[in-house]
């Protein structure tokens, strides 16, 4: 008898653990490391795993390196929102400017991030299983992890959101305008981060004058304005002229609002896109006025001419937004995107889950008005207004994620499962048709082309750096890359012709003009020439350490010494730990030295 009631009793235990949240929180929070070892496990063995390749991935890298080598402000105003980049930059240093290690730190710092945002739902009473499914659909869907491993902006929002809502949480709690302002200010490091963000802080401003709270309101404004006209400030100062935190925030905008607008990122990185970059600064030069004035004007003049455009490309956008699938923005192209297994068959998931989040808003909103939920309804209403005033991307839906797991777990908690039995099978349709179309396979395919010239894969690189060329109009790319493909074969007249075509098609590309260059520096006879070339290169970009140094060694070859130790310092100077650099300055230095004494 004793035998069976201590049995009963172990059940009992055993039944009362399943049911404790804590028991399901350690088991989700694992659950989801272990979607993150394995997602890195299947991405190591991409091409592009250990490389920074893409649109908006390389400037970050670049930026972050200059950063690293102690250019606080680079020679022209950033496009991107500055925040990131000293992230990146404190993580190179971190690691060694290991990628795949900053890869690990970032996809860590983001799941750290649900887990705070859990216990915050906790101390804000939210039902237990409500957090719990919240925590599942952030931790536990693979959709969103692709970014989260990426070298852009958006891995570092969801880490400063879930500050930005603890400090408000405080805030409300303890009535202290301290942590009120900390809260405004973190939002001031999220706009700092993604300009998306203004649109969280514009409703959370909103949301609080509208309840007559003007108190809360000016302390939140003023410390987010704080750090974002703070950090305007020094910028404008140090290039003399009104700097803004974003220097293509207004390009955006025009990107989403002009007779080729299609509701998402339509002009794509290549020819096309510098082209239309040189002409606007050449216009804006000579009218004497701003990019921004010029994209404005532009703005302005076509709904003159068609205003009923806006309302069209307004339906297009909610589509793209509310439909559950990936459109292209930066180095992230859908066919790039699936490559791993999680990915790929994780995306069929991203439909469930907004179909539970539509539920959870309507729900929550229309009939719960559950009003500790507000900070995330505002999140997902001032990200989706800026979206569909911009331009609409995967990529950038990754700011409202939160709010989106939130309602997706409050629609599944509510939800009316025996009377409504059917519905899940209609999410499943809505995941499948959602998620059709949006491929990107050439861009895909340049990007993977890119890192197996790198890997020196010379055969698969030619293959789909071809593939993408005959399909992206950027000579000065792909050419140039064919070029060096035929020069490690040892196909000189070959090597020769693609480097001619890099430079005839693309003439504003600094890339060919440098490859030519250095290919004819090594050939007898056409030194001059390749002097030309590369000047010619650094007339069109002059932060480029290796064209400095070829001149420098041209330079030095004909005993001009002190142009060689120029050419020198101004390599070092943009690469400061390259030893090839270092050591011809000092030569050319020490040279200098011994020609005075004489």
């Amino acid at each position: 008898m004793n035998t069976v009631l201590a049995t009963v009793k172990k059940i009992n235990s055993g039944r009362m653990i399943l049911r404790r949240p804590e028991f399901w929180f350690f088991i989700i929070a694992l659950a989801g490391l272990q979607l993150l070892v394995e997602y890195l496990r299947e991405f190591s063995h991409l091409e592009h795993f250990p490389f920074a390749i893409g649109a908006d991935v390389m400037e970050y890298d670049i930026r972050a390196r200059e950063i690293c080598d102690g250019m606080i402000f680079p020679d022209e105003p950033e496009i991107h929102a500055p925040l990131y980049s000293f992230f990146l930059a404190f993580l190179y240093r971190l690691t060694d400017f290991s990628i795949p290690a900053v890869r690990g730190i970032q996809l860590l710092l983001n799941w750290g991030a649900y887990l705070a945002f859990y216990l915050l739902l906790r101390k804000m009473f939210v039902p237990a299983k409500i957090g719990l499914l919240f925590l599942f659909f952030a931790l536990c869907t693979p959709f969103t992890i692709f970014h989260q491993a990426e070298l852009i902006s958006e891995t570092l929002i969801v880490p400063l959101l879930a500050g930005v809502f603890w400090l408000l949480y405080y805030a409300r709690k303890s009535r202290k305008m301290i942590f009120t302002a900390a809260a405004g200010a973190a939002l001031g490091l999220c706009v700092l981060t993604h300009g998306l963000l203004w649109g969280f802080l514009a409703a959370e401003l909103l949301w609080l004058c509208l309840r007559r709270k003007w108190r809360v309101a000016a302390f939140v404004a003023g410390g987010a304005l704080a750090v974002v006209f703070g950090v305007i400030a020094l910028k404008s100062c140090y290039y003399g002229k009104f700097t803004a935190v974003q220097g293509n925030s207004v390009f955006n905008l025009w990107l989403g609002h002009n007779p080729n607008a299609n509701g998402g990122c339509w002009m794509r990185p290549g020819k096309m896109w510098k082209e239309h970059h040189r002409i606007t600064g050449e216009l804006a030069e000579k009218q004497g006025i701003s990019r921004e004035r010029i994209y404005l004007s532009e703005i302005f003049k076509f709904y003159s001419d068609k205003p009923l455009e806006f309302f069209r490309l307004t339906a297009k956008k909610i589509w793209l937004l509310i439909v559950p699938r990936e459109t292209v923005s930066g180095a992230d192209p859908p066919r790039l995107i699936y490559r791993t297994a999680l990915q790929y068959y994780g995306r069929w998931i991203a439909g469930l889950v907004s179909f539970c989040a539509w539920f959870g808003i309507y729900i929550i909103c229309i009939r719960k008005r559950r009003s500790n939920f507000h900070d995330f309804a505002l999140l997902l209403t001032g990200i989706s207004a800026l979206l569909i005033l911009t331009v609409v991307s995967g990529r950038y839906r990754q700011s409202m994620m939160p709010g989106v797991f939130l309602f997706a777990a409050a629609g599944c908690f509510y939800f009316p499962w025996k009377k409504l039995w059917f519905m899940p099978f209609a999410a499943v349709v809505y995941a499948v048709i959602g998620n059709f179309g949006g491929g990107n396979l050439p861009e895909a395919a340049s990007i993977i082309g890119e890192a197996r010239l790198r890997r020196n894969d010379l055969d698969g690189a030619e293959e789909l750096l071809r593939y993408a060329g005959q399909w992206i109009d950027d000579p000065g790319r792909f050419d140039s890359a064919l070029g060096i493909i035929a020069e490690r074969r040892g196909n000189s007249a070959e090597a020769e012709m693609y480097y001619r075509k890099a430079v005839d098609g693309d003439p504003y590309n600094p890339v060919g003009y440098l490859n030519l260059g250095k290919f004819y520096f090594n050939m007898s006879g056409r030194r001059d020439e390749a002097v030309k070339l590369i000047t010619r290169s650094l007339e069109l970009n002059d932060r480029q350490a290796d064209a400095w140094n070829f001149l420098g060694i041209a330079a030095f070859q004909k005993n001009q010494i002190d142009t060689a130790v120029e050419c020198f310092q101004n390599a070092v100077k943009l690469e400061p730990h390259h030893q090839g650099y270092e050591k011809n300055l000092n030569i050319s230095l020490g040279l200098a030295e011994r020609e005075k004494k004489k």
